[in-house]
């Protein structure tokens, strides 16, 4: 009875719900009936929702009011001969298409591989809104991150081959998705632009509000200039401040503004903010805010394009750089990165009595 579930959304029997979609659709002759047999499920499964994680699976067909259904689960797995569309003609919702306009978080082969894929997925997320997820033996990686590229980092940090990347065809600029820290199941947003697009960061903030709703702990890897669409920056920033679960923040490049404070600052309610020595931290692009401040220092120049070069670089340095933003606060603590590891599993163990 869904009404009982409703009434204790946080009750510990409640259990982790996979649904398999592979039909045409219902018996249009049923009519009316058959409109309120869907739309029961609907309400249930949106009464669930937050309370246990729900992964669909679209192995076929999954049409009309069935995709309205599988489209507000947690994950969607899609295999190669599903089609996923709301339309009801035949027409579009094809792989290619899902994964593109973000409804899809992971693409398989085949329906066997998606059922692989869930128990995978099984793995890593608990079973209600009150469990913890399973903590799992683990290895460390072996892999070594070029300290630019974001799924690098990630790569070298989390447990060996324990990252699962979601929506890998939709927004560009963030990668996001779930991995493993020794055994601990985390959210991972990592910077893989130095512009951020809105589809990226509507990406990444519906990970953490997904992360938020099970108390899984969000780790963001930051190395961005700017944002490219406002209401999208909004809302991440939103679904950061939001969110009450375990929240640490490494920023291995640069973050600028907005960037920073919806990422790895106060605003964003980041519970632990690290910095590589390499950071730059600056309240505008060091570009701009050199010769906005330091303009004087310009003055008759014999050679303004190398000496603007040097100002710029000499900003960076005193003004922008990690150790200055340490000292004042806005970052913990300034570490190298063969050590970030070892920082946030011990952070995360700090934050283990976070609720």
């Amino acid at each position: 009875d869904h009404r009982d579930l409703h009434s204790f959304p946080t009750r510990r029997s409640s259990d982790l719900v996979v649904g398999i979609y592979d039909s045409i659709g219902a018996r249009l002759n049923e009519s009316c009936e058959m409109l309120a047999a869907y739309g029961d499920v609907m309400l249930k499964a949106n009464n669930l929702s937050g309370v246990v994680p729900q992964i669909a699976v679209i192995a076929g067909p999954c049409l009309g009011a069935s995709s309205m259904i599988a489209a507000a689960a947690d994950v969607v797995i899609m295999s190669e001969d599903g089609q996923f569309a709301l339309q009801t003609n035949g027409e579009g919702g094809d792989l290619k298409e899902a994964s593109e306009s973000g409804l899809v978080h992971l693409t398989v082969k085949d329906d066997k591989e998606a059922v692989v894929k869930a128990r995978e997925l099984i793995t890593l997320l608990p079973s209600n809104n009150l469990s913890g997820a399973p903590i799992t033996d683990f290895a460390d990686s072996a892999a070594e991150t070029d300290g630019e590229s974001g799924a690098s980092i990630i790569a070298a940090v989390m447990d060996q081959d324990s990252f699962i990347e979601f929506q890998a065809g939709f927004g560009v600029g963030f990668i996001a998705g779930l991995a493993k820290l020794g055994g601990n199941t985390v959210g991972v947003v990592a910077s893989e632009e130095k512009t951020a697009d809105g589809k990226a960061c509507e990406k990444a903030a519906r990970l953490v509000r997904f992360c938020d709703a099970f108390a899984i702990p969000v780790i963001t890897f930051v190395n961005a200039e700017s944002f490219c669409c406002i209401k999208a920056a909004c809302k991440l920033t939103n679904a950061y401040a939001e969110a009450t679960t375990a929240k640490i923040s490494v920023i291995t490049g640069e973050a600028y503004g907005a960037v920073y404070m919806a990422l790895a600052g106060a605003a964003a309610g980041v519970d632990v903010a690290y910095a590589w020595p390499t950071a730059s931290i600056s309240a505008l692009n060091p570009t701009t805010a050199a010769v906005m401040l330091w303009s004087d220092k310009l003055k008759g120049s014999s050679n303004p394009t190398a000496d603007r070069a040097k100002l710029i670089a000499e900003y960076k340095d005193q003004e922008a750089c990690p150790f200055k933003a340490a000292g004042d606060g806005f970052v913990q603590d300034v570490i190298e990165p063969s050590e970030t590891r070892l920082k946030l599993y011990a952070a995360l163990d700090m934050l283990a009595g976070k609720r």
